[in-house]
């Protein structure tokens, strides 16, 4: 037996993509999105907000609340699918502009998608003397056991020999953990600095199904933030090939973990 991935084609389950702006957005760019929801974002037609709490430590009076600055909610816009689970969600929250794919199928037809939601969200906020400072790609993964679980084997999903699977995780059983991060400043596609972060957990919450899930996140910093004047439209061609590169150096890491036969199964080689 083997482990199977969470769809025929491959283990993707949630693909997320942020832009990281200089400075939070404030009520007025939020709300500007929120106005123009149903003609920005009609096949994403539930809007949420953003709960605040504001909370004083210590002793002492209370500030004026005329003088606080006004506490800024973020919003999201999502899409539920017939079966009641999300499938598409914008979220526009403190200094991020976020998309979730919980309905991946692949990058060529996702990514495409995800960037059209970038340009329409930052026409929406107009948030102006607001450079980037930041993108970054997170993949979640799963993969089930299939068989007993008195049969399971941490060989059939990791590469042993791996640089980055101990080999105390092969003597594991079926619960285990492996959270790994490292920061990268050599061959990025701009000047800066990427934190990778790979998070792997095997629980059996799901049973009588044995299943491992890896989170891996990709988080470019600019050294220079990236001044934007007018539509982000005029970034494409600046912010597309970090993506893409952050996309492929997501399937090389993936590729470093997966055994070759797992790996070729879901198109990584």
């Amino acid at each position: 037996m083997t482990f199977k991935p969470a769809t025929e084609k491959h283990a993707i389950i949630e693909a997320v993509f942020g832009l990281l702006y200089a400075r939070q957005f404030t009520a007025k760019e939020i709300e500007a999105a929120v106005a123009v929801h149903q003609q920005q974002w009609p096949e994403l037609p539930r809007l949420n907000r953003t709960q605040v709490l504001q909370v004083q430590m210590g002793e002492g009076p209370l500030p004026d609340q005329a003088s606080m600055p006004p506490l800024v909610a973020g919003v999201s816009f999502d899409r539920v699918k017939p079966d009641g689970k999300l499938g598409w969600r914008l979220r526009l929250d403190e200094a991020k502009i976020i998309v979730n794919c919980l309905d991946y199928v692949s990058w060529s037809e996702v990514w495409p998608k995800a960037w059209d939601y970038f340009e329409r969200a930052s026409e929406a906020l107009q948030s102006r003397n607001n450079p980037i400072k930041g993108a970054f790609l997170q993949y979640v993964d799963v993969f089930e056991w299939l068989g007993n679980q008195k049969d399971y084997s941490v060989d059939k999903l990791l590469r042993r020999g791996s640089p980055y699977v101990p080999a105390s995780v092969f003597q594991s059983g079926t619960a285990w953990h492996l959270h790994q991060g490292r920061y990268i400043e050599d061959g990025l596609p701009v000047k800066g600095r990427l934190l990778q972060r790979i998070h792997l957990d095997a629980g059996t919450s799901r049973q009588p199904s044995t299943f491992v899930k890896i989170d891996s996140y990709l988080n470019l910093d600019f050294a220079d933030p990236m001044i934007v004047r007018g539509s982000l439209k005029e970034k494409k061609d600046r912010l597309g090939p970090i993506f893409e590169f952050l996309h492929d150096m997501d399937k090389r890491i993936l590729r470093d973990y997966l055994t070759p036969e797992l790996a070729k199964d879901i198109g990584l080689t």
